[in-house]
């Protein structure tokens, strides 16, 4: 990290250099004691960064060796844009701004998280006073863990460690805690129609037999539990109720539809993001998104001698479309619509167990569109926990 910002600083040079002469260099560099460092080896050669000065010193005593010879740093900025008044004057307004800022939070990084989104974790800590741009000695890092596990009704325990201009926020969330609150009441009712093929009984009472037929929200398991036709006992009824049933599968593809189509993309710089707050140059809000789709994307700005800036270039991208009337032929229509039937075959049977199916396929009576109509006979479990009150 030293040697970056001392290069930056000094100026240095990258260059390439051809396998061929990879070794002779390497024995020069070492004989004449001349600081450079080589790269991994890419396309038959090596990258070599090293200094001006001693880009110079190697040029005299190996010249016409390195190709694609490159001048980075600030020494070669100087000589490019020092005449320009105004670009130094802002380069050394950002240059200020950027080493005032090295007291505040420029990027927040979350992790740990699973269920939970970034965005939302980094939106909490916000309404708690710790965000983009907040000066990191004014922050109690204990006092915010607890305020932020006192709000949250999603996350179990946070850290925020600082790593520089970094936050690294460490998260866990809360574990599931099953159906419902097991110390409650329950029945298992029937989820939809079907033939109780197996019933397996965890807690409560047994309400239907194998073979019977049961309809939608049909009592399967009761959770209330009586005793000699004296005592009522109300428990969480906890189940599986295996059962025969149909799922439908129907797929219409028309010869004739309306799409939209690509006409155009192009991606414009919109505005600069510094810290939290927003830019922008003009021309937002004015695009019409019944006719086109936008992408907004945000690219960090960074220094060869230090981290990523907390800023941003925010730039949009624009693709427009235009409606177009679609005409297939019968195979190809047939060609489309057994491409998504076999998508909702899969998807229709991937938690079940399949017995069998019945398909229909073929041209509809009006000749307009192809569809597919199938009926999937399986076994799955239909049993869903409902809760009810007790009124003691």
């Amino acid at each position: 990290m030293l040697l970056r910002i001392m290069l930056f600083f000094i100026g240095y040079v990258t260059a390439y250099c051809p396998d061929a002469s990879v070794e002779e260099l390497t024995k020069l560099l070492y004989e004449s004691k001349i600081s450079a460092r080589l790269g991994k080896r890419r396309k038959n050669g090596r990258r070599i960064t090293l200094s001006e000065s001693a880009y110079e010193e190697l040029v005299r005593k190996f010249p016409s060796v390195l190709e694609k010879v490159t001048y980075h740093g600030l020494p070669r900025a100087y000589r490019r844009y020092g005449k320009r008044f105004g670009l130094m004057l802002g380069g050394a307004a950002a240059l200020f701004l950027l080493f005032f800022s090295r007291g505040f939070v420029w990027r927040i990084e979350v992790y740990g998280n699973d269920k939970i989104p970034d965005e939302t974790v980094i939106k909490e800590l916000e309404e708690l006073g710790f965000g983009l741009g907040t000066r990191i000695k004014s922050v109690d890092f204990d006092v915010l863990h607890n305020r932020f596990s006192a709000a949250s009704r999603d996350i179990a325990w946070i850290s925020v460690n600082m790593h520089g201009n970094v936050a690294y926020v460490e998260v866990r969330e809360y574990l599931p805690h099953g159906d419902g609150d097991e110390n409650g009441a329950a029945n298992v009712v029937a989820a939809k129609d079907g033939t109780v093929r197996l019933i397996s009984v965890f807690d409560g009472r047994r309400a239907v037999g194998i073979g019977e037929s049961v309809k939608t929200g049909q009592l399967l398991i009761s959770g209330v539990m009586e005793y000699e036709g004296k005592d009522t006992h109300y428990v969480y009824a906890k189940g599986e109720v295996m059962a025969e049933c149909e799922r439908k599968i129907h797929v219409e593809v028309p010869l004739s539809c309306e799409i939209r189509q690509i006409s155009s993309t192009k991606t414009a710089l919109s505005g600069i993001k510094f810290f939290s707050k927003e830019i922008f140059f003009g021309g937002k809000g004015r695009i019409d998104t019944a006719l086109c789709d936008t992408i907004t994307m945000y690219e960090k700005l960074s220094l060869p001698c230090c981290e990523v800036l907390p800023i941003s270039v925010i730039k949009t991208r624009v693709t427009e479309y235009e409606t177009v009337t679609e005409t297939r032929t019968s195979e190809k229509a047939a060609a489309l619509a057994y491409a998504e039937y076999k998508r909702k075959f899969i998807e229709n049977t991937g938690d079940v167990m399949l017995l069998s199916y019945e398909l229909t396929s073929g041209m509809s009576s009006d000749g307009n569109a192809f569809v597919i109509d199938c009926t999937l006979y399986v076994i799955e479990n239909i049993a869903i926990t409902k809760e009810f009150t007790v009124n003691e």
